[in-house]
């Protein structure tokens, strides 16, 4: 579906290197600007689901007849979109260089930069780091608000690293443009990026200016540094809120993505300026510093008689040693060693020197008394406690460790676990259970529910494989009976195989952003357009069959009663010639600024009644307006302003008559293609040139490929657009376009 790397462009001056990337709405490529021997980045409009490719000529076809307007409205958008961007200048906005036609579609060629996108960092970064390209980005958005767009698509991915490190935005293929008043001027889809898109952008509700949809986003995205995760789905966060944070993101800061992440817009910072204002101050706050001169005392305590009436000393919690701070199990052992080799050199000298000359006891009676002076039984219990306090907190220790990691939570289930039975050996012990107080069975619980989750996320996804199993075959039967039916090409079975092609569609959307999607490979949606296209034909043929002899009939009629009196249907009204083609109106036989039917004319604004030097929004003076039909206002009807009399512009229904009462002939008239119209009903005929249109300042458009006339009728959905004439060689429709284009006049008279 894509260029082929060598593929040449804009006569040689780009040469494709490789495939960047692809979306819905086009292709990025790696490519080399031969003159000046540099790499730069080619965006080439392609809409994935509309859109095909000559495999030998490289040239887009614009799809089936019912989308082939669409794709032509939405490249006239690219291109427009495209020159908009080329006005921007900042250092973290990417540059586009130029934008021209090519292959029946349109590129842009901007700068390229190969430091990768902020998605392919390592994450999570430091909060210094991600909150450096955050400020980045938000210049480049307060830059683009100033200037009344929004760039509606912030993500990682559409963050690219130039060669200094500096984060640089790109990727405006749904920004919005809004005019003063905040309504928007361009009409391109909104984007849905999962995580990052507001509520408001899954509503299609972002017809005024806010840039609190891209603040949305900015938060989305910092989050995504700072966690390394995906943030979650909108509807979660309107739901549940966002997730609590990993200690290494200072609460201030969270506080700000929580901000910037409110479901309703009001609720968010209402500019980037805002939006920075918070950000500065979180950054300000300070973080405690651990400090550099702590250390751990070592008591070396002399081995001496205890006491049973004085309990030995609890550990204060101060001296706990934190799980985040290096292990110092060492120090424990050897106050343990020193106090067993201290001990067991004083029961030594005891029992050497306890009998003194001329005494009566043996030294079994004295060793006896030593025995019962030092209380033997609570001094085994202190040993005991502070053993098991040491393995305890060197298992609580290990199973932190452990359940950081899904992959060894059994492990950390199995510390806890001993970690538990030792807590619960000493609870009831009054002057040790202070000792083993890091609530093991609480962390047990939390291990062993994070071990449930594990189990159901890994039932889900074995379930979720076994439908994708299924739905696969089910695809590719659907698909192979779809292809064998269209081979047999008779209506019924054409029938039948686009049912069977949007079936297979249907199971193809349901893995679009899965793993699976390139299982699902056959376009069936496009599939089930081309057989659609093929029944049309089919039934278009059947069609054209049975009125074959009637209109084989009229054409005769129509040949006698010209030849009886053709000068009858054609006449002159205030100097300018007219065709009667047997219709409901008189059709001119030129267009408005021509002096015969081959010349192209003049162009108009619809609304205008003079021709323009630029053809933008901001020129046109029905932009907006609410008028209703202007056919007949000199005021605003270009026919009527230009030819007078009763010289008026035609109808949408003009325009449909037209199409529906007659031939149409792609031809060529002194030297200028256009079709040639012809009357069903007498044989009479006019001809329509392809005179292109205007657009902007660039001058004709599309002439001699394209022809584009107004009706004098509004569009009702918006105040923006109004009805009108298009064709191309083998298509001609009627529908509604931007009121701003220049484009041509052909009067009516009633």
């Amino acid at each position: 579906m894509h260029l082929k790397n060598g593929a040449v462009l804009k006569r040689g001056e780009y040469r494709i290197e490789k495939l960047l990337g692809q979306g819905g709405f086009g292709i990025t490529y790696l490519a080399v600007q031969s003159g000046l021997d540099r790499k730069v980045a080619i965006k080439e409009f392609f809409m994935k689901d509309l859109c095909e490719r000559d495999a030998d000529t490289s040239s887009v076809t614009l799809g089936t007849s019912g989308s082939r307007q669409t794709v032509i409205r939405f490249k006239e958008k690219f291109i427009r979109e495209a020159k908009t961007i080329a006005s921007l200048r900042h250092p973290n906005i990417v540059n586009i260089h130029d934008v021209f036609e090519e292959n029946g579609t349109a590129y842009y060629v901007m700068e390229y930069h190969d430091g990768g996108s902020l998605s392919s960092l390592d994450l999570p970064l430091s909060v210094e780091q991600a909150s450096g390209y955050i400020r980045q980005i938000a210049s480049a958005l307060s830059y683009l608000h100033k200037r009344n767009t929004m760039h509606l698509d912030v993500k990682p991915s559409n963050i690219l690293l130039d060669e200094s490190g500096n984060a640089v935005l790109i990727d405006f293929g749904v920004s919005k443009h809004y005019d003063q008043a905040g309504h928007q001027t361009s009409s391109t889809p909104v984007g849905i990026s999962h995580g990052y898109a507001p509520g408001e952008q899954y509503q299609q509700n972002v017809l005024s200016f806010s840039p609190t949809t891209d603040i949305y986003a900015l938060g989305a995205t910092f989050y995504k540094l700072l966690t390394g995760l995906t943030p979650p789905h909108q509807n979660e966060v309107a739901e549940n809120g966002l997730p609590v944070f990993p200690s290494s993101v200072p609460a201030s800061v969270a506080s700000v993505i929580d901000k910037a992440m409110q479901p309703r817009r009001k609720d968010r910072p209402q500019s980037i300026e805002e939006f920075l204002g918070l950000l500065d101050a979180a950054l300000a706050v300070p973080v405690p510093a651990e400090d550099p001169d702590e250390s751990t005392e070592i008591e070396i305590v002399e081995a001496v008689a205890v006491d049973d009436s004085e309990p030995v000393p609890t550990p204060s919690h101060e001296s706990r040693q934190s799980t985040k701070k290096p292990s110092r199990k060492w120090l424990w052992w050897l106050v343990a060693l020193l106090v067993a080799v201290v001990g067991a050199a004083a029961v030594l000298f005891m029992g050497k020197d306890a009998q003194p000359a001329g005494s009566s006891e043996t030294p079994s009676s004295t060793t006896e008394t030593v025995r019962s002076s030092e209380n033997p039984s609570s001094q085994t219990e202190a040993d005991q406690a502070r053993s098991d306090a040491q393995q305890y907190a060197s298992l609580m220790e290990m199973g932190a460790e452990y359940e950081e990691n899904d992959a060894t939570l059994n492990k950390a289930k199995e510390k806890y676990t001993s970690a538990k039975e030792l807590e619960e050996k000493w609870s009831q012990s009054k002057d040790y259970g202070s000792l083993f107080s890091k609530d093991a069975a609480g962390a047990l619980r939390r291990v062993e529910d994070k071990l449930k989750e594990l189990e159901k996320a890994e039932s889900k996804k074995k379930a979720f494989e076994n439908q994708f199993k299924s739905d696969l075959a089910t695809y590719n039967d659907l698909i192979s009976s779809a292809d064998k039916l269209c081979d047999k090409g008779d209506e019924s079975s054409l029938k039948t195989a686009i049912e069977k092609y949007k079936s297979a569609a249907e199971i193809e959307s349901r893995y679009k952003r899965t793993e699976y999607s390139d299982r699902f490979n056959r376009a069936a949606s496009t599939s089930a357009g081309r057989a659609e296209k093929r029944l049309s034909d089919v039934q278009a043929a059947l069609k054209q069959a049975k009125e074959q002899a009637a209109a084989k009939k009229k054409a005769e009629e129509a040949t006698k009663k010209k030849a009886a009196g053709s000068a009858s249907l054609t006449g002159t009204h205030k100097s300018h010639e007219w065709v009667d083609l047997g219709l409901s109106v008189k059709w001119a036989t030129c267009n408005v600024g021509a002096s015969n039917p081959g010349e192209y004319g003049n162009y108009y604004a619809w609304g205008e009644t003079t021709t323009m030097k630029e053809y933008n929004y901001g020129e046109c003076a029905s932009w907006g307006k609410s008028w209703g039909d202007i056919g007949g206002n000199s005021s605003r009807d270009a026919a009527t302003a230009n030819w007078g009399g009763d010289w008026r512009l035609p109808t949408k229904e003009d325009f449909e008559e037209l199409r529906e009462h007659c031939t149409w002939e792609w031809t060529t008239l002194n030297g200028h293609n256009g079709y040639k119209v012809t009357s069903k009903q007498n044989g009479q005929s006019i001809f329509l040139p392809a005179a292109g249109y205007r657009g902007g300042d660039a001058g004709e458009g599309s002439v001699g490929s394209y022809g584009d006339y107004w009706s004098s009728t509004p569009y009702e959905g918006n105040a923006y657009d109004a009805f009108g004439l298009y064709f191309i060689e083998d298509y001609h429709s009627v529908n509604w376009y931007d009121r701003d284009l220049g484009r041509s006049v052909r009067p009516v008279l009633e």
